[in-house]
This record gives structure tokens, sequence and C-alpha cells, in this order.
């Protein structure tokens, strides 16, 4: 049997090791559809409040009710590097000019983006995904988007989207009810989970291997996984 860390992935966690079309594609979505945000933050101790900056996308607020990225807990700001790496594998061919059309503002590229339907015909999901903010963002942008998480989504995020699951990710059947209900076959698959909320105190952050084990098991051939797993630097993983 293969070793997932080893030869069934490509590991790509240093962006020198993207494909050049793929890393100059994550780097420049990123710039161009984010803008600093400063806001307030919950500080080390009880009370206690900070000052922040942290980078959003806007665009999408009809259906978030905010930027994408602009959540602590929820629809973190980590959220927009998710959708730069998912974005970066788009093949519509307006993507670059888009993209490179210095008099729009971030928003404004965001609506383009929409309008061209960018990601048509990617599959993505996204475990460990909150209240479903990347998700609803990524459906709006034209793909079909999945989500799994250990608790239901919302009726009104779930109508926003193609598919939900409700399972513990360390659940031994996880892997294999997650691909009976949405197919598997994915272009990419992303995962940014922080902690367990306070509701969810049963729950155990899944390790990285689980997280690796799942990506490899849903990803299709040549499909993406970006994932932060224990740490919080952003990696990329491609399926041989």
């Amino acid at each position: 049997m293969e070793s997932v860390q080893s030869k069934s992935w490509r590991e790509q966690t240093d962006p020198r090791g993207l494909e050049p079309e793929v890393r100059r594609r994550r780097f420049l979505v990123h710039e161009r559809v984010t803008r600093p945000l400063r806001r307030e933050e919950p500080g080390l101790f009880p009370g206690q409040r900070t000052m922040a900056t942290v980078d959003v996308v806007d665009g999408f607020e009809d259906i978030l009710q905010e930027p994408l990225g602009a959540g602590f807990w929820l629809n973190t700001p980590t959220s927009t590097y998710q959708l730069a790496s998912v974005v970066a594998l788009s093949k519509n061919p307006r993507l670059d000019q888009i993209l490179e059309a210095r008099d729009r503002t971030s928003g404004e590229i965001v609506a383009a983006l929409r309008d061209q339907r960018v990601l048509s015909g990617l599959k993505v999901l996204d475990i460990g995904c909150g209240d479903g903010s990347l998700a609803a963002a990524i459906q709006a942008l034209g793909a079909k988007a999945y989500t799994a998480d250990a608790e239901q989504l919302n009726p009104d995020r779930r109508s926003q989207i193609t598919g939900h699951v409700a399972i513990d990710l360390n659940s031994t059947e996880a892997l294999s009810l997650i691909r009976q209900a949405t197919g598997g076959h994915f272009d990419i698959v992303t995962e940014n989970i922080i902690e367990p909320l306070l509701s969810q105190k049963r729950l155990q952050r899944p390790k990285d291997t689980r997280i690796l084990e799942l990506g490899h098991g849903l990803l299709k051939r040549g499909g993406y996984l970006h994932y932060s797993g224990s740490s919080s630097e952003q990696k990329m993983l491609r399926k041989r």
C-alpha cells in the first residue's frame, strides 16, 4: 500500500515547489481580491481587547452579510488564502485579464469573477467548514462546493452550496460517508480547522495524518489539498 506522505503525494509546502502558474496565480489572486481590515479582537486575558489588521475579501456580502475573512472563530481571515488557492486552479481564460485590471477595486474584481463564474467546472470540498462561509463564496464563483463538519449548517447557508455532510472527521467512517454523499473525485479539498468551538467540547481536532488521509481519499488524481494542519502555515499537496 502506498504511503500517503511519500509515494502518493507531491508535497508543495514551499511556494517555490508549486507549478509556476499555480504559484503566480495564487499570489496574484490574494493580492488583488483582499483588502486590509482594522478590527478589535479578544486579548489574552478575560475582558481584554486588542486591535489587529487582517485581510478580507469584499464582494460576497449579499450571501455572507460581511466580508469573507472578517470573523474570529468562524469565517476566519485564513479563508482568504484558501479562496486564493481555489481560484488559482480556474481554467477560465479571462481570469488573468480580470486580476490584472489595475483600475478596479478588490470588490469590483470579485464582482467580475462572480459574473464570469470563474470556478465553473471545479468540484471543491471544505472539511471542518465551520459556518460554511468559504464554501458559499466558492459556489458563488461557479464551483460545486461541498462541506463536511461535525454539525449541520443552518438552512440558509445549506441552500447556498451543493452539499453538506455532518460527520466527526475523526470517525472511522468519515471517509466512506463523505465519499458516498458527495461522489468524491474533488479538484481541491481545503482545511483550516483552528480548534473545536466551545459548543463542540466532545470533539478533538483531527491530527495532520488524518487530514492527509481524508484529502488523499477524496481527491481525484492531480487534485490539490490546501491545509494548515496543526501549524498556522498554509500548505498545498498534489495527489499523484
